[in-house]
């Protein structure tokens, strides 16, 4: 996310909970506290007070809904429909 002038100054919480619509102080706290970084890789705080122009970048881990799902159980077999 690009910062941009109106915002300077502000927390970087502030700011991510800005961008990050329907997201509360306390969500983008922890948005940041697991993965946010400046332009050059530094991590930052939610403290860190952003300039114009400034890049922040959010990271997060990927997903493991890509692994194979167990097979679901029967619940019910009607056994006019088997053969």
């Amino acid at each position: 996310m690009r910062v941009p002038g109106e915002a300077a100054g502000q927390r970087l919480d502030v700011f991510v909970q800005h961008e990050l619509r329907r997201t509360s102080r306390t969500r983008a706290q922890r948005i940041i506290e697991k993965g946010a970084f400046d332009a050059t890789g530094r991590r930052l705080r939610s403290n860190d007070r952003v300039r114009e122009g400034d890049r922040v970048v959010l990271w997060r881990e990927p997903f493991e809904g890509d692994e194979e799902q167990p097979p679901l159980p029967a619940l019910f077999e009607d056994p006019r429909q088997i053969g």
